[in-house]
């Protein structure tokens, strides 16, 4: 069809037709040469940037990333159609993102995120993710926490397709953040004032966890659950191994260490509570994640009589895996409602 009508619009759409059919088989080599041939024999066509957009996207698989970043800034330079540019700025974005150019990936993901023209919903919500999550790979956690808060607020107010993993994945972030903030506090002189402070971020550490599982996506359920389970097994310790008041006698230490023993006993309660949750999701939903895996390990050293049988590894190996959600990182806490309200009253 091009060689019969080489000047002709129609035949433009044949060739970019042919090249992107080529692509989608695997042909990439000759895929490449026929978008490459159309950007040759019809530098005006209408198919002309969806021409470089591919051209780009292959360089970008094969690693050759100055061509492509070449091709993409060609694009954002010259095009008048501004979808096409927002195609080529995102491509640039997830291009520093790929290559961990962090910076360069929050300018590119910010960018488009406040463009006046880039009005679909669900992309600019996934671009303000992205950004957040590029200012957290960069160390910025209280710049990264105002952007999740602010998706949090938007995705609230509008929420679209998708956004329940993006709502559910910041808040991950910001529990990971707050139990960050919680281990920090140690528990000496001045004790009240820490152990008030300590309490204060507990109970907000867990408040986000549970927001985090209410979306029920089996990823980030799992992972606040068995993040929570730990979080209870740090304020455990933190009472343990807090400052002893100095004016004790041996016989009111002896007591002291007995009323604290005391004290931190219900927490490791609450912190096995949230590791089992996370296995009977496993036994009875048959749902699997490395979250789960995390969470069994821990009760095999918590409970080993318990949970160190051969025959509990096997039912639990057994299990076929979730697909996992691409979940931030390591921040989140139970599913378990009661976790939610449990949080400490007393002090040493």
């Amino acid at each position: 069809l091009y060689d019969e009508l080489p000047t002709t619009d129609v035949a433009s759409i044949a060739l970019f037709d042919a090249g992107a059919a080529l692509l989608s088989m695997g042909n990439t080599s000759e895929g490449v040469k026929t978008m490459q041939r159309l950007l040759k024999e019809n530098p005006n066509s209408p198919y002309a940037y969806q021409a470089m957009l591919q051209i780009g996207s292959i360089l970008q698989k094969q690693g050759r990333y100055d061509e492509a970043l070449q091709q993409y800034n060609q694009i954002a330079r010259t095009s008048k159609d501004p979808k096409v540019v927002h195609d080529a700025l995102w491509a640039m974005a997830t291009l520093a993102e790929e290559r961990q150019e962090w910076a360069k990936a929050y300018d590119g993901f910010s960018s488009l995120a406040n463009r006046p023209d880039f009005t679909d919903p669900a992309r600019r919500l996934d671009a303000q993710f992205r950004a957040a999550m590029a200012k957290d790979h960069l160390g910025e956690r209280q710049a990264a926490t105002e952007l999740f808060q602010r998706l949090l607020e938007q995705i609230k107010a509008r929420p679209v397709p998708g956004s329940d993993l993006m709502a559910g994945k910041a808040w991950l972030q910001l529990a990971g953040y707050r139990f960050e903030q919680f281990d920090a506090v140690r528990l000496v002189e001045p004790l009240k004032v820490n152990l008030t402070r300590k309490e204060q971020l507990l109970k907000s550490t867990i408040e986000a966890y549970v927001q985090a599982a209410t979306y029920n996506l089996t990823d980030i359920t799992t992972a606040a659950t068995h993040q929570t389970g730990r979080l209870f097994e740090a304020y455990r310790t933190a009472l343990l191994q807090s400052e002893r008041p100095k004016s004790l006698t041996p016989e009111q230490l002896e007591e002291y260490n007995f009323l604290l023993e005391e004290q931190a006993a219900p927490y490791e309660e609450r912190s096995i509570a949230a590791y089992e949750a996370n296995v009977r999701r496993a036994q009875q939903q048959g749902v699997y994640t490395p979250w789960v895996q995390q969470s069994y390990n821990r009760l095999a050293e918590l409970l080993p009589a318990r949970y160190r049988r051969e025959e509990l590894i096997e039912v639990v190996a057994a299990l076929p895996a979730s697909s996992p959600a691409a979940a931030p990182q390591p921040a989140p806490q139970p599913a378990a409602k009661t976790s939610s309200t449990s949080q400490p009253t007393s002090q040493p």
